[in-house]
């Protein structure tokens, strides 16, 4: 790795032979220039030291893919401080125990969000700095989200409140705090091993060695390359790969705050993008759009799926349809977790029909171990374990999961549990089997049925629940929760108070579709409840 600290300075050393007036960040028309873009960093840098925050303090952002996101996370990481990532969508009361669990006392957050989540904000001390979705756009599309904004705000007090805007006035510059390579840089909030919720904290050296991995699976010699970001930075995947590894790259950045089939085709376009990252969701819609026609995808070079399980049969659809477009780009797979900045593995381009997940990259070793720990042979089933630079810090205020996540083999080096089953061939290419702990992808978001379990039987006439997933007439994935309420309990009234806490504190695809109680739940051979059994009820 390249001898830099910390993931600011990395960006701008990676950047340095970019021509000032090159558009680094694309946004519905809006551009931002290497010039612009660094000089917002830093004025929002020096806003920030301003307002009391040092090396080490945290600020959370949930924002959508805008280029506020993008600043705000360089300038938090200049002044050696935590970017705090959040859900944009997180409902109020979540989003504040999240900003709150990361100790954070300011919180970048879209205008187009105040009228969700202003009150919460204010009655729990936190102190929003609020971005105008329309800051960077063009003036005419600034005028219209500015409408839209000023409707939904119309009943709020939004005297006082600070804005981005305000903050880049600052007339000082930013002292650059060269954190160490392992500080933590970054908070994102996703499942542990175990498929229980935690507070992932990632280092600077994670994401930069993360970048100098993919080095060896983008092609970096290639001018003028451009990233569609569609991920957004709470998904270790945008964060990483989209947005850090792709800037470090000097690639143009066009950014998506929402994903639309026709729209990214269009912008691929029109944008003529070279890189594109996403769930297979996404290119499911994509491989349905009219307008996924040679004119459209003639500039992609590397097409990179991750965030769930490839389907076999939409990889070869895909693939199909690229080929008869005369495309020479493919779906490229990889496998990986938030513990890792999740990618560990991506299919080579010239070896893309083993149905493996591909080869480690970069630095990063692959193995594959029993119950016991030890190391299986090729083709052996068991649990993925990694290790490399990308490796997480901790879980952030449980250093009992920690300890039992990170381990220390017998020939010294550092390996994480996965929690996910899969084997590993001669040739060093890793097939994943199934996941061990219970999480359960929506839309390519994680969903986490102890998250649920959990809110759920803090209710006082909740005797016993469980989550699991079901899939619809219509082939949607869902949440089916089973609750066992305590005897005499009033069970119209329960439902209503289960909806209303999930609807509270969680994001709306973990909010269960079906509630079903029953006087009993099926339990196993040790006394848990069995999730399968109901499952398949």
């Amino acid at each position: 790795m390249n001898n830099i600290s910390d993931m600011y300075n990395y960006m701008a050393c990676g950047t340095s032979n970019v021509p000032d007036d090159k558009i680094l960040l694309s946004f519905e028309g809006g551009k931002v220039t290497k010039r612009d873009m660094l000089f917002h960093i830093d004025r929002i840098a020096a806003a920030l030291t301003g307002m009391g925050v040092k090396k080490g303090d945290s600020v959370g952002i949930n924002l959508p893919n805008i280029p506020q996101a993008i600043i705000a996370f360089y300038a938090i990481n200049r002044i050696g401080a935590i970017a705090n990532i959040i859900h944009p969508l997180m409902p109020p009361e979540g989003l504040c125990d999240l900003i709150e669990k990361g100790g954070s006392k300011y919180l970048f957050t879209p205008d187009l969000f105040l009228d969700a989540n202003l009150t919460a904000l204010r009655r729990r001390g936190i102190i929003p700095i609020v971005c105008r979705m329309g800051d960077y756009l063009p003036l005419v599309k600034r005028l219209a989200i500015g409408k839209v904004v000023a409707r939904k705000t119309k009943s709020l007090d939004l005297k006082g409140l600070m804005y981005y805007t305000q903050l880049l006035k600052c007339d000082s510059r930013a002292a650059h705090a060269r954190s160490a390579e392992s500080d933590a840089a970054v908070y994102l909030h996703s499942g542990g091993t175990t498929g229980e919720p935690k507070t992932i904290i990632l280092s600077n050296r994670a994401f930069n060695v993360l970048a100098d991995s993919l080095s060896g699976v983008i092609d970096r010699s290639i001018p003028d390359q451009s990233c569609l970001m569609v991920l957004p930075l709470f998904h270790g995947f945008g964060l990483g790969v989209c947005m850090h590894t792709c800037l470090s790259f000097g690639y143009k950045t066009v950014m998506m705050p929402s994903f639309n089939a026709d729209k990214a085709l269009k912008t691929i376009a029109k944008e003529r993008i070279t890189v594109t990252a996403g769930v297979p969701l996404m290119y499911e819609k994509l491989l349905r759009s009219p307008l996924f026609t040679k004119d459209r995808v003639s500039t992609l070079i590397h097409m990179f799926c991750g965030g769930d399980k490839l389907p076999q049969s939409l990889k070869d659809s895909f693939d199909g349809k690229l080929a008869s477009l005369g495309s020479t780009a493919r779906l490229q797979e990889g496998y990986g977790l938030t513990e890792v900045v999740t990618v560990c593995t991506v299919t080579d381009y010239d070896d893309l029909s083993s149905g493996s997940v591909g080869k480690p990259i970069g630095d990063l070793k692959i193995m594959i171990t029993d119950p016991d720990g030890n190391a299986l042979p090729p083709h052996k089933n068991g649990e993925i374990c990694v290790s490399g630079g990308t490796l997480m810090n901790g879980y952030l205020g449980d250093d009992d999961t920690t300890s039992k996540t990170l381990f220390t083999h017998e020939d010294g080096t550092l390996w994480t549990h996965t929690g996910d089953c899969g084997y590993m061939d001669e040739q060093g290419r890793l097939y994943f089997v199934e996941r061990l702990k219970r999480t359960i992808k929506i839309s390519g978001i994680n969903v986490y049925p102890a998250q649920i379990e959990q809110l759920v039987s803090a209710l006082k006439e909740v005797a016993n629940c469980c989550a699991v997933d079901y899939t619809d007439e219509r082939g949607k994935t869902g949440i089916k929760l089973f609750v066992q309420p305590i005897q005499g309990a009033d069970r119209t009234a329960l439902h209503e108070e289960i909806m209303e806490q999930c609807t509270a504190h969680l994001l709306k695809y973990s909010v269960p579709k079906q509630i079903i109680f029953a006087d009993t739940l099926p339990t196993t051979l040790i006394g848990k409840v069995d999730y399968k059994a109901l499952k398949n009820s």
